[in-house]
């Protein structure tokens, strides 16, 4: 019957179709078409994967000959003295990805990506370069957190302490800006350059009557009269303490970038304040107040970088690394094989895998890291990158539990990053070191929780909400009536209880009694001055500073340069996934449900790439954070039941719909 019908429809014989198998002539040349197209989709796919080893091996190769020591044949200006031009243009980003997210990148990101352990090294060699007499460096289209700034300044200083000329040349000039370009003895801009230099600001946006007038009732528990995460959503102005913690912050971040401007330009202190003072000028102002040193487009600026150098030529820094840079020996590389284990703990922490384009802190994927590190052998100390602003309590004190452990079995540095508060400070505390940016906001010793309510939603709406169940907590599950007052009592027990804990880790691993961290605590935050000052992080400084410091206590040579470790774990590579067809649809389908079937490096930049493309194709207010906080707040909301955290969103209840 199924024969029959396929050849009526075909149409191709009607007056013989009730022939013996004429009925299949034209199913016979469809399934034909069908084995055509087939065979020729698989010899493409076939062809494609068949390729790609030869691909990946001539970029390895490459690569590896242009990394590996290899010296190149000299060219003919080997011996010319030269002023280098790097151009900065994009994102910076503190690791170095590997091969398959490289090239990911390249199909996804719409940005460039400026990687700062490669820069690092590039400038280290070209600071060694004796025919290297200055550098130019064009800031274009830069970006990067306070942390990341700081990293990118230091390597400037280095590189113009080799005695060698640094201009910079930047079209705006924010504060950010100045303080990279404050390493330099030059700083340019075009006539027509923007210069805002506001200093520090905090922007904060109240709107706990706007929701009463929406029929939502926002009840806060917290311990920490500074804890104010959700102060938002139930008032219409910052209390007096969160103005008082956010003006000693602001104070103290702009005093540190002054005294860096100040010291980096040869000005007084005095002047420089009053430049973030006045804020804004113009160009010629700019020039005349001492901020910047020339006005010019950038070709000129790079021809007077050359001129200034005596140099003979210019020469882009990608051309000079890729004909020089392996010529110049790095005579302080350790080859003993042991080395220093990283782990980058960036992001929200969460219980389970968060899914998006931002990056999540996750029990399970980090305990897998750091147990790698406490039993590798060639790892002589580890250390503990974070950039948190905290997230669940129990989350935080889980992975604290495996970092304290870790600490007794090998060195434990900690490096923060932008900002290390809540839970971001909570598993620093177990460490034998910890260090921070100046610009790093951390302590947030304190626990908040918040209970989202619709009092108002049956009257205004029309929408009422019922629970059923045994519980006599039914009042806190449901999302249109109060808590009752032995509801908040428990939850206000719950986070008595994980704030004293949180003050009890702290005063473990900083030798404190907990009394003296109590004072400092109280959900306050502070910049890393201000923790250096009270003694809650060890030492100013960055991430190569974190890698001395390991290197010292893990007992090895502080002058040598030595491998960073990290954790590989069993996931396929994008080259496993292309092997066949059919292995890369289960990498697709693993990739939607968020599995680890390619690496979380190549998963971040498929997601991002396509939700910026999203972003982009769609109407603005579907992209701007307030919709996507929102969404993520209910997310979370719809997936967990009462949950306490430490940080941005906090206490959540509910396991239906809103």
């Amino acid at each position: 019957m199924t024969q029959e019908s396929f050849g009526n429809q075909s149409g191709s014989h009607p007056a013989n179709s009730g022939a013996p198998g004429s009925s299949g002539n034209g199913f016979t040349r469809v399934l034909r078409g069908i084995y055509v197209f087939l065979r020729g989709y698989f010899a493409i796919i076939g062809l494609l994967v068949s390729l790609m080893p030869v691909l990946v091996f001539v970029i390895l190769a490459r690569f590896s000959s242009e990394h590996a020591g290899v010296s190149p044949v000299p060219s003919a200006s080997a011996h010319v003295d030269r002023s280098l031009s790097l151009e900065l243009a994009g994102d910076l980003v503190e690791k170095s990805p590997d091969l398959e997210s490289r090239i990911i990148g390249r199909f996804f990101s719409h940005r460039e990506t400026i990687y700062l352990p490669e820069l690092r090294s590039s400038l280290r060699k070209a600071a060694k370069d004796p025919k290297v007499r200055g550098l130019f460096v064009d800031l274009s289209g830069m970006s990067g957190s306070q942390a990341q700034l700081a990293e990118l300044r230091r390597m400037l200083v280095d590189f113009r302490a080799a005695d060698k000329t640094l201009h910079v040349f930047t079209p705006t000039l924010g504060v950010g800006d100045l303080f990279v370009a404050s390493a330099a003895s030059e700083i340019i801009g075009p006539p027509s350059m923007d210069v805002s230099l506001p200093g520090p600001v905090f922007g904060l946006v109240y709107f706990g009557e706007a929701l009463r007038k929406l029929g939502f009732e926002m009840e806060v528990i917290r311990h920490g009269k500074y804890k104010a995460a959700f102060e938002p959503f139930i008032m219409n102005k910052p209390s007096a303490e969160t103005v008082e913690n956010y003006t000693a912050t602001e104070n103290a971040l702009r005093e540190w970038y002054v005294n860096a401007i100040a010291e980096g330009r040869g000005k007084t202190p005095a002047e420089v304040r009053q430049w973030l003072a006045s804020s804004l000028y113009t160009p010629k102002a700019a020039l005349a107040a001492g901020i910047i040193t020339q006005l010019a487009y950038v070709e000129e600026a790079r021809e007077a970088t050359i001129k200034v150098s005596n140099a003979t030529e210019d020469m882009g820094f990608a051309d000079w690394e890729s004909e020089f840079s392996a010529a110049i020996t790095d005579d302080d590389v350790s080859t003993t094989g042991d080395g220093l284990a990283l782990i980058e703990a960036i992001g929200e922490i969460n219980l389970e895998p968060g899914e998006g384009s931002e990056e999540k802190i996750s029990v399970a994927a980090i305990t897998e890291e750091i147990r790698w590190a406490a039993e590798e052998e060639k790892a002589k100390a580890v250390v503990l990158r974070v950039s948190s602003p905290g997230g669940s309590a129990l989350a935080s004190d889980l992975i604290w539990k495996e970092l304290a452990d870790l600490a007794k079995k090998k060195p434990l540095v900690v490096s923060m990053g932008e900002v290390a508060a809540s839970g971001g400070y909570y598993i620093a505390a177990p460490a034998n070191r910890i260090l921070a940016e100046p610009t790093t906001i951390t302590g947030s010793i304190g626990v908040i929780g918040m209970l989202p309510k619709c009092r108002g939603c049956s009257t205004k709406y029309g929408v009422d909400f019922h629970v059923i169940s045994g519980s006599e907590r039914r009042s806190l599950f449901n999302f249109g009536t109060p808590s009752s007052a032995e509801d908040k009592k428990i939850i206000a027990d719950s986070i008595d209880a994980a704030y004293q804990l949180f003050l009890e880790r702290v005063a473990e691993g900083r030798k404190m009694d907990v009394a003296a961290v109590d004072l400092l605590a109280q959900g306050r935050i502070y910049s890393g001055t201000e923790a250096l000052n009270i003694k809650l992080v060890d030492q100013l400084g960055g991430l190569r500073d974190a890698f001395n410091e390991a290197k010292t206590l893990g007992g090895l040579d502080a002058a040598k340069l030595y491998p960073i470790l990290r954790y590989q774990g069993d996931e396929l590579s994008l080259t496993d996934c292309l092997r066949s067809p059919t292995k890369l649809m289960e990498c697709m389908r693993d990739l939607e449900r968020g599995a680890r079937s390619v690496s979380a490096a190549s998963r971040r930049a498929i997601r991002r790439g396509i939700e910026t493309k999203v972003a982009r194709d769609s109407a603005p207010a579907l992209a701007s954070p307030l919709v996507l906080e929102a969404r993520r707040i209910v997310e979370s909301f719809q997936k967990e039941p009462v949950q306490m955290r430490m940080g941005s969103i906090v206490v959540q209840q509910g396991n239906g719909t809103l």
